[in-house]
């Protein structure tokens, strides 16, 4: 997204250097065992090996795999409407007791996925409406990358990069199962759209004859 926005200010040599650099960065973290990095890839795919292989559900991505199975063996019995918070967790339950879903799996009160979430519990609408709280602000704000007030277009990017961070992150979380979430989200929605009206008036104010 970087260089989407300001790769036409940054020479060829530059760039080279920053990968360059970006790559020896990550190749020293993931080489010093300190920071813990290699460990944490090497326990996730020895995770996922045991989930595939064994079906495994009681490790961190194991658990989650197996929980994204279950929404999505829901969603395929009641994709339109959605079982709702109390049907999701009745759904969950009987799986559990007909041996179609792993026990480790029952504390859990989402699917640790934002967009499986919103499915199972609310269906299509509630799938949509999740979709356009994330790209109705990303497009608007993707629509002022190429501004030549760079001062407009790093409020851009931020913008851009906020919704792009909470879809990342929904990947394996419900952002929106938690206060924090939804305040994180609003606030600084609110926030850099509003400081980038705002910049956009005073330069339409200064252009003005």
């Amino acid at each position: 997204m970087l260089y989407r926005s300001y790769g036409e200010v940054i020479s060829r040599r530059v760039l080279r250097l920053g990968v360059f650099m970006c790559a020896g960065v990550i190749a020293l973290m993931v080489m010093t065992p300190a920071t813990g990095i290699k460990q944490r890839v090497e326990a996730g795919v020895s995770d996922v090996t045991k989930y595939v292989e064994d079906r495994n559900a009681g490790t961190s991505a194991g658990a989650r795999l197996e929980m994204w199975r279950g929404a999505l063996l829901m969603i395929a019995e009641q994709p339109w409407l959605g079982r709702g918070e109390k049907g999701y967790a009745e759904a969950r339950d009987a799986m559990i007791e007909r041996g179609e879903l792993n026990r480790h799996v029952q504390p859990y009160e989402h699917p640790h996925n934002e967009f499986l979430d919103a499915w199972v519990k609310r269906g299509v609408l509630g799938l949509l409406a999740l979709l356009a709280l994330y790209l109705v602000p990303l497009r608007l704000f993707y629509r002022r990358l190429d501004s030549d007030d760079l001062t407009l277009r790093s409020l851009a990017v931020a913008g851009v990069l906020l919704p792009l961070t909470l879809l990342d992150f929904g990947m394996t979380w419900v952002m929106f199962s938690q206060a924090s979430g939804v305040m994180v989200y609003a606030f600084w929605l609110a926030i850099v759209w509003g400081t980038l009206r705002a910049h956009e008036r005073r330069l339409e104010t200064q252009q003005a004859p």
